[in-house]
């Protein structure tokens, strides 16, 4: 059986004959009662939620580029794992190229996921 705080008091008070200010004081332990538990729920809930998206972060691996102290680009550990996309002749912005480059196009396991998952490539 539950009982709220008006049915506790109740009992409280016919077991005991409070006084006006004891009735007071009780009536206010009891909203402050109440006032604690909602802010540690509260809490709670946030810390939470805290964790479990740190916990998220920690398990997601760095796909993005990754550089040296300089502007040099680091290879991927996993850079065989990408997922091929495509090959091509001549693809290039560079005009004196002469259509001789041949590229092969890679992406990183996350972004592959993602697209797959909801169509659009991330940026």
């Amino acid at each position: 059986m539950t009982m709220n705080r008006s049915s506790r008091f109740r009992v409280l008070s016919s077991q005991f004959p409070p006084t006006p200010r004891l009735r007071r004081d009780l009536a206010e332990a009891l909203r402050a009662k109440a006032g604690v538990f909602r802010f540690g729920s509260g809490f709670a809930a946030l810390a939470f939620a805290a964790a479990w998206s740190l916990a998220l972060t920690a398990q997601q691996a760095v796909d993005g580029p990754q550089y040296t102290s300089g502007n040099a680009l680091v290879r991927p550990a996993n850079y065989r794992e990408w997922v091929f996309i495509g090959s091509a002749l001549g693809l290039t912005y560079d005009p004196a190229a002469n259509n001789t480059t041949f590229t092969n196009v890679f992406v990183n396991p996350a972004a592959y996921r993602g697209f797959m998952s909801t169509g659009r490539w991330p940026d």
